[in-house]
């Protein structure tokens, strides 16, 4: 069989070596759920480029387009039940 087609195999602790276990289920849907927050981050630069500072706004401008991602949805569906005036 060539190498790439053949299953992956783990070293445990003692030397023997043992199949890998598929993925659970749960952590296909999380993987699948998380992925486009992995892609949105991904542009962000590495915090070893110029002192860290690109990194740290960069992840700020990240999360804060995450969050009215889903704030505003929300506070659209919420607002007028609240009684508030718009």
């Amino acid at each position: 069989m060539a190498p790439a087609l053949r299953p992956l195999q783990v070293q445990s602790l003692h030397g023997a070596i043992v199949p890998a276990k598929g993925s659970s289920a749960a952590a296909k849907v999380m993987h699948f759920l998380t992925v486009p927050w992995k892609l949105m981050f991904a542009i962000v630069p590495p915090p070893g480029m110029c002192g860290g500072f690109p990194c740290f706004f960069g992840a700020l401008f990240m999360i804060g387009v995450q969050v009215c991602r889903v704030c505003t949805p929300l506070h659209s569906q919420l607002h007028p039940s609240a009684g508030h005036p718009t």
